[in-house]
């Protein structure tokens, strides 16, 4: 799984949109709405994704290779008893090999005296795999 995943990151041309998107799931913790994560990751939340297909099949793919987990829930409409919707949610695998590693993924610095700021490395997934392969 490990080597499919450092197969996958090799063909990102710009790392920082999955890099965030990982980070932004260990973050949560716990399983994520598809439309939470499309809201604060997508292009009206300023976030790396600049549409909604290219999340999704980010989403697809990490789902295959094992680092996701993904599972669809039927929720009761507010609007009317008789009427459901199904919710897809996502959350990080915690089984997977750079799950303990996700963070290390982040340049924390000091700015004030007690303020802490974070910036992605410089190859963010390349360091990743780097890390959870020893």
């Amino acid at each position: 799984m490990l080597e499919e995943f450092r197969r996958y990151c090799s063909l990102q041309r710009d790392q920082a949109p999955l890099a965030s998107l990982l980070i932004y799931l260990k973050r949560k913790g716990s399983f994520v709405q598809l439309n939470h994560i499309l809201r604060e990751l997508g292009p009206t939340g300023g976030g790396p994704f600049w549409n909604q297909t290219t999340l999704i099949n980010k989403l697809d793919k990490l789902e295959r290779l094992e680092v996701l987990i993904m599972e669809r829930r039927i929720l009761p409409s507010p609007r009317a008893e008789a009427k459901k919707k199904t919710n897809t949610f996502y959350r990080l695998n915690p089984t997977t090999p750079i799950y303990p590693y996700i963070y290390r993924m982040l340049k924390i610095y000091k700015e004030e005296p007690d303020r802490y700021s974070s910036d992605l490395v410089e190859k963010p997934l390349d360091h990743l795999c780097d890390i959870s392969g020893k």
